[in-house]
């Protein structure tokens, strides 16, 4: 019988934001710990808030008469990782303060509202085979909710940063770039433009279909097409818990990988599917690191966990740098018919040109097979925009407007 503690902790600043203005702040620090007991292939679980005790483990153990299979734990591995620092309250409050006061001077008639968390969580990982995987990752994210007093909708658009230090400073300037913009009324542009998504947009739809289970059952739209070349030889789409992931550099598992991605699509070709262990020892495959799960609960292969990401093709200049195009800013609504036919509705799009938003365009709908979008409709991803964000996609589909 083996032993496998599997932990989560969370510390977090939060600020509420309402009428433009700070109006609360919360803290949290809240342990979860999960215990698992692994015996003759079963798995035995308890989860408690805070550190666990006997009785925790004692209740894991008496889980194993649930008969819940699964792989033994993995053995012998030591490593750590910490990216990022949580910023300190008075530091945030006092430039979240100072940011909400610009936007207010500068950019006149909106409304804002929603968070500023500053936060930093750790997962571990330990068990008795002498696997001991710890993980931090630190830093803050400003998710303002933007209304147009003179629009009759709920919300109108965003500002989103995400940043590895004080996201209240990095992201006053996109926030300016947005608002303005904003305000600017255009027409949609009689010339074709690619369109400019954010990073995981696609690659969120994608992540079901790529579950080994499905591939191997015919449930998903690229069953049969192992080895076949199915989009851009320019798109690789991976596992990834590199630090800009924001994710820990081992699943819920406790699988790693080398470099810490791995591909799934690789220079346009279906390469393997996404597997937990289990799902890796029945199909013959191997494990890819994307199993997530709650803290209490068995480790499993989910699309929730949102490992998948396309990989950089160039830096934002390369791409972007000169060129005119139209970036999303909202667009909800949108989902892929089984044939892999997608299309949204898009309520907010700004025109770029030169790399930088000018104006906002009129509501529209974008659509495309995802065969076409990414392939001869891949254009490429690139790092942070003018809008933040840890990656975009720019890609070339039919526009009705």
């Amino acid at each position: 019988m083996q032993k496998e503690l599997y932990q989560i902790e969370r510390s977090e600043v939060s600020l509420n934001i309402s009428e433009g203005a700070v109006t609360e702040v919360r803290r949290k620090h809240i342990v979860r710990s999960g215990c698992r007991v692994y015996d003759g292939g079963k798995l035995g679980i308890s989860g408690v808030f805070g550190e666990p005790d006997e009785v925790t483990w004692q209740a894991a153990q008496r889980a194993l008469t649930a008969g819940l299979s699964h792989p033994e734990p993995l053995g012998a591995l030591v490593r750590s990782r910490e990216t990022g620092v949580m910023p300190e309250e008075r530091e945030l409050l006092e430039q979240s303060e100072a940011l909400l006061a610009h936007l207010r001077e500068e950019c006149p008639g909106f409304v804002f509202s929603n968070k500023i968390v500053a936060l930093s969580e750790r997962v571990r990982l330990e068990n008795d085979l002498g696997r001991r995987l710890d993980d931090r990752q630190s830093g803050s994210f400003l998710n303002l909710v933007v209304k147009d007093e003179a629009s009759p909708n709920v919300f109108d658009t965003g500002i989103g940063w995400t940043s590895r230090g004080n996201a209240a400073i990095d992201g006053l300037e996109a926030a300016r770039r947005s608002l303005r913009a904003y305000r600017n009324e255009v027409p949609m542009p009689k010339e074709k433009l690619p369109v400019l998504f954010a990073g995981s947009f696609l690659s969120g739809k994608l992540e079901g279909l790529l579950d080994v289970q499905k591939l191997e059952s015919g449930a998903s739209l690229f069953s049969g097409k192992m080895g076949e070349k199915l989009f851009s030889g320019a798109l690789t789409l991976q596992v990834d818990r590199r630090p800009e992931s924001w994710l820990p550099f081992f699943d819920a598992e406790g699988s790693v990988l080398e470099g810490d991605t791995l591909p799934l699509i690789e220079n346009g070709v279906l390469v393997r599917g996404a597997a937990d262990r289990a799902q890796a020892a029945r199909y013959g495959c191997m494990a890819t690191a994307a199993a997530g799960g709650a803290y209490d609960a068995a480790p499993c292969r989910s699309a929730s966990e949102g490992c998948l990401r396309i990989a950089q093709t160039h830096s934002y200049a390369e791409l972007l740098g000169d060129r005119s195009f139209i970036l999303i800013d909202v667009a909800s609504g949108g989902d892929m018919t089984p044939a892999g036919d997608f299309a949204t509705p898009v309520q907010t799009a700004y025109l770029c040109r030169d790399g930088l938003p000018v104006g906002r365009l009129p509501e529209f709908s974008f659509r495309g097979s995802v065969f076409d979008l990414l392939g001869g409709g891949f254009l490429g991803r690139t790092d942070g925009g003018p809008l933040g964000g840890d990656g975009w996609t720019l890609l070339e589909g039919t526009i009705d407007a």
